[in-house]
């Protein structure tokens, strides 16, 4: 975190983050997932 994100905006940043985080671990799931699949096939 840089120091004018944690004394202005971070409920919005921490947010976005939380949000982006979310997203990235379920595309890594499905990815992950779907490499298994193919490499046990």
């Amino acid at each position: 975190m840089h120091a004018y994100e944690a004394s202005g905006g971070t409920s919005l940043a921490t947010k976005i983050l939380l949000k982006v985080a979310r997203l990235l671990s379920q595309r890594l799931r499905q990815t992950s997932g779907q490499l298994v699949d193919y490499l046990e096939g």
